[in-house]
This record gives structure tokens, C-alpha cells and sequence, in this order.
């Protein structure tokens, strides 16, 4: 059966892979092939000095009925130390350099419809479902082409790419432990967590995942050997000091790892991690190192060395049951904490920042870095991605490109030490880990996250923005959880406090015109102008904004 089906599968590709020759992009010109290296990685021009503002911020929030909406708040907040950037005034007030005030985002503008058209969903759903990723053989395709470094993409002249090759093979065991074809663990770990507000939802275009790991000394004991015992304890360690919170956990053995975690009084067997600062502290090697002041454990902060992966994918609408993720990646996203700064730095950092955009409010950001290594948000991490080029191969971003990453994970109140996902890993069951599986293993449903003031989050964002997204585009769920006057309705506001999926799963026919208009922007390589699948042009986005141009927002909310 699994033969037969895989068979099917390539054939209908076989058949889609005419189709970016036959529709073209939509404007009437002849498309061929390109060869994914025609993208020159070597330029480092910057058409859009702000490309690291954010689409979502030039939102229009008093709707032409003079209804006020506010999604702003979901990312600009009152932040949790050691988070000191307190953005909360973006709420009110559209302040961006003066090179940023024109709206870059023209895709956002676009009509897509006549390109979508063309498109039947069984050639959507084999594009979407054919793996990017792997080659028939299980190999991973970009790392064997970053291996064979094109001139092109050689950005330092080197002949060797010397920044991250995807090395995850999403071949994940019971605790969530990703193995290679050889068996062994390759540090990548999956969680479960609950998707950020608005754009970040898959009824807005796409689903994710994401993956951590720590270095080596994480995973093993005080001499030196490999074991997952403690690497499982610094992991739960770890997750306990970003949340702040007792986390409960697979059963571990505290005489093996000497160290109390359930704060019992005894070495015996432990379900929870007592959440504890004064107190808790790595194990094994990490241990060792901590007390060298090598590596660092704070709460609120990753100790150095911390990687994330994370994957944008598209919306698999084909088979029974529910829309879900697919095999083709949109992007392959990567994050590295390099380097460690204490809280009082990053205290000082914030202060100096506000003082020199008050002094200087026309003057962009930059980020030191490049294409191969990542750019460096100047607050220890470094990022870089990998998207889709025009045959649907992933290709390493351009410098432009990557800055459109920024904006999110530099300056921005809502992160925990400038991350999303992992500060909303949920705990968890014993029957799904504890949270420690990959999407694809967890098969139940989710709950909606409570704020810490106890407000359930996503029902205070539909209240907030009246709609589920930050565009108010998104016809679907406005129908489904809104009533004529924009108000929640309180029987899917019940529903969705059982079952998120609920809000933010689309519907077949939206995930296809979703991935459909995304396609569009892939055909074209228009990521300069915007990655939003958007299906017609955006009523509720500002074309240009005067600096310092009220929002309209009359009073700031916070996001916990």
C-alpha cells in the first residue's frame, strides 16, 4: 500500500512540475526553468533600508466605520525583564524612519486571482505534498548543494559555506530526539507549542515547526559520555527558567544526574522541575562549565550555544481529515546564540537604544553579519534562512531578504530573549511527551494558552482586533467566530477554549487559495515585496504613513 501510494504521489508531481511553464506568473510573460544559482548572494545592496518593518505594522486600526482595532499589541507590550524594550507606545503611533514611510510591501497590493485560477487544486495539492527537503533517497537536498557551494552563493570567497547546513532529518523517536540515518541523535529535539497571535496562525497562510538543541556538553554526564538522561534534565531545566514555571516532565532519575529537581528533599525519581533560580542549575558537563562561567543560566535568557530550527511550511489539504503540514518548506529558518550578555547589559542596551532613536528618528537599522554566517541582532543571537528560488528548490536568502527576518527577533517586547516559540511550549501529557514530540506525532487536540492574568489569549486577541489577523482579511474566521457587528460570538469563543484548532485551521478550499497565491510570489521570487499570501489587494493596510501619524489605537493593552 505505502508503495502504491508513493507512487501516486510522484506521478501527479511529475504531472505539476509542467505547471509554472504553462500559467507563467500571471503577467503575460514566458517562464523557463531557472537555474537556482541565477540568485547572486553576492550582493549586499539594500533597496529597502526598513525591510525589517514588518508588513503587519502599516495595518490600518480604525476600520472606515470608525471601529477601532487593535492587534499591535500582540508584539509591541510592556516586556518581561530581562526583556527591557517596552514598546508599548507603538500601539498609538506609527513611528518609523522616514525612508520607511512609503509602504514597501506591494505584494500586498496585488490580485492574484487570474494567476490562481489557472491552478487546479490536485496540481496545488501534488506541489505542496512533494518533499523540497529530501531527495528519493533520503538525502538532505540543500546540504548536498551547500556541500558543492555554486560561485554564487561563495558570498566570503571561500569555496566552503561556513554558515549552517541543515543536518535535522525530522525522523523523530517517542521523546521527540531526531535521529539520523545511522540511528544516532542528531541534538535536534521537537516540542509542541501554540502558535503566536494573528499572521502566525496556518489560516493565515502557513504552518510551522520549530526544533531545539543544545551543545554537545548539554547532553552529556560529568565525564564526558553521551546520554539523553541528562540532556532530557538540562532540557526541562532550561524550559523551567524561560517560562519561569515548574515543568513537568518524563520520569528521570535524580541520583544519575545529582541534582534534586522536584525539590522533594530526596534523590529519587522526579516528575517535576521546581521551578527554583537560586537553586537550580545545569548537570553533567553543562554543570561543569556553568561553574566556570562558560555558559550562563538565567531566567529568561538561553544559555550560549542554543540553536533553533524552524520551518515555514505549506498548507496540505489533500487526504481525509484536517488541513495539515506539508512536505514542501516554504523556508527553513536558523537561529544561534552566539554570544552571552547579563541582564544589566541588556538593560543598558535597550535605555541606549530609546536614547538614540529619540535623538535620531530617521536613522535605520543595521545588522552586522552576511548571507553565509547570518546577521547578528546585537543581542547575542544570529539568523539566517532559506527559501524557496523559482523552481521550488530552497536556496539560501539574500541579504534583503534576511532582513525582513529581523524586525521580529530584535527590539520587539513580546519575545522571551528574542524567541516565540519556545516560551509557548506547552506542558503537555504523559501521552504526548510533555510536549516533547514533533507536530506530525501529536495527534489530540489543544486547548487555548491562558495569559498570566488569566484571560484566555487568543479570545482577548479576537476582542481586541475583531478579526484573525492583522489585515482583517481573513473573511473565513471573521464568518465563523464573528457576528454581524463584529462582536465574538460566546459559542465558538466555548469551542475554541477546547480545541484551537477550531481558530486557526483553515478550511480546504482557503488553504488552497493560500498556498495558491503564495505560489504566485514564488513563481515571481517577489519576496522583496512581501511573503504574505494574500488572494486580492489589502483594503486594510496604509499605502504611505506620516512619522509619528497616530494609529488611532486610544489605549495601549499588553499581550500577558
Amino acid at each position: 500500500m505505502k508503495t502504491t501510494t508513493k507512487a501516486i504521489t510522484k506521478y501527479l508531481y511529475a504531472a505539476s512540475i509542467l505547471l509554472p511553464i504553462l500559467v507563467g506568473c500571471g503577467n503575460g510573460e514566458t517562464n523557463t526553468y531557472l537555474d537556482p544559482v541565477t540568485v547572486d548572494l553576492r550582493e549586499d545592496h539594500l533597496a529597502n533600508k526598513t525591510a525589517y518593518i514588518p508588513p503587519m505594522c502599516y495595518t490600518k486600526t480604525v476600520s472606515e466605520t470608525g471601529m477601532s482595532h487593535n492587534p499591535c499589541y500582540a508584539c509591541h507590550t510592556q516586556s518581561t525583564a530581562p526583556n527591557y524594550r517596552n514598546d508599548q507606545a507603538f500601539q498609538m503611533l506609527y513611528t518609523f524612519p522616514e525612508a520607511g514611510n512609503d509602504n514597501p510591501w506591494k505584494n500586498l497590493f496585488t490580485d492574484k486571482q487570474e494567476f490562481i485560477s489557472t491552478i487546479s487544486d490536485a496540481d496545488i495539492d501534488a506541489y505542496v505534498a512533494h518533499s523540497n527537503y529530501f531527495d528519493d533517497n533520503g538525502s538532505i537536498i540543500l546540504a548536498n548543494t551547500l556541500n558543492h557551494l555554486p560561485k554564487a552563493w561563495d558570498v566570503l570567497d571561500r569555496g566552503t559555506w561556513l554558515g549552517y547546513i541543515p543536518d535535522c532529518y525530522f525522523n523523530f523517536d517517542a521523546m521527540g530526539f531526531d535521529r539520523n540515518p545511522d540511528g544516532n541523535i542528531t541534538g535536534w529535539r521537537a516540542f509542541l507549542y501554540t502558535p503566536f497571535l494573528g499572521t502566525f496562525w496556518p489560516t493565515n497562510g502557513s504552518t510551522d515547526d520549530v526544533m531545539i538543541r543544545l551543545p554537545d556538553l548539554f547532553r552529556m554526564d560529568a565525564s564526558g559520555q553521551t546520554d539523553l538522561e541528562f540532556y532530557r534534565a538540562n532540557l526541562g531545566i532550561i524550559q523551567a527558567m524561560i517560562q519561569e514555571q515548574n515543568v513537568t516532565i518524563n520520569d528521570i532519575n535524580e541520583s544519575k544526574i545529582n541534582l534534586d529537581l522536584d525539590a522533594d528533599g530526596v534523590l529519587g525519581t522526579a516528575h517535576t522541575i521546581v521551578y527554583d533560580p537560586g537553586y537550580l542549575h545545569c548537570v553533567g558537563k553543562a554543570y561543569q562549565s556553568q561553574k566556570q562561567a562558560r555558559i550562563h543560566l538565567v531566567p529568561g535568557l538561553f544559555p550560549e550555544g542554543t540553536e533553533f530550527l524552524h520551518t515555514v511550511r505549506y498548507l496540505d489539504a489533500s487526504g481525509e481529515g484536517a488541513v495539515h503540514m506539508s512536505q514542501r518548506m516554504k523556508e527553513v529558518r536558523y537561529a544561534r546564540k552566539t554570544y552571552w550578555y547579563p541582564p544589566q547589559s541588556l538593560k543598558s542596551m535597550a535605555e541606549n537604544d530609546k536614547a538614540e532613536d529619540a535623538a535620531y528618528p530617521n536613522q535605520t537599522m543595521t545588522f552586522s553579519g552576511n548571507v553565509e554566517i547570518g546577521l547578528d541582532n546585537h543581542q547575542g543571537w544570529y539568523y539566517q534562512g532559506f527559501i524557496e528560488d523559482k523552481n521550488g528548490d530552497l536556496r539560501p536568502q539574500s541579504l534583503e531578504e534576511t532582513y525582513y527576518c529581523m524586525g521580529c527577533h530584535t527590539k520587539l517586547g513580546a519575545t522571551t530573549d528574542n524567541v516565540f516559540a519556545f516560551p509557548r511550549k506547552v506542558a503537555g501529557t504523559p501521552s504526548n511527551q510533555f510536549g516533547w514530540i514533533h507536530a506530525t506525532q501529536f495527534h489530540g487536540t489543544l486547548s487555548e494558552p491562558k495569559r498570566k492574568d488569566g484571560a484566555y489569549e487568543y479570545t482577548y486577541y479576537l476582542n481586541a482586533n475583531h478579526a484573525g489577523d492583522e489585515f482583517r482579511g481573513n473573511t473565513e474566521v471573521i464568518a465563523r467566530f464573528f457576528d454581524d457587528e463584529k462582536q465574538l460570538k460566546p459559542s465558538m469563543a466555548e469551542k475554541l477554549h477546547k480545541d484551537i484548532s477550531t481558530l486557526i485551521l483553515p478550511s480546504k478550499d482557503r488553504a488552497r487559495l493560500m498556498d495558491k497565491a503564495y505560489y504566485k510570489i514564488v513563481r515571481e521570487q517577489s519576496f522583496l515585496y512581501g511573503r504574505d499570501a494574500t488572494v486580492t489587494p489589502v483594503n486594510n493596510v496604509h499605502k504611505r504613513v506620516e512619522q509619528d501619524q497616530p494609529t488611532g489605537v486610544e489605549s495601549t493593552l499588553k499581550a500577558q
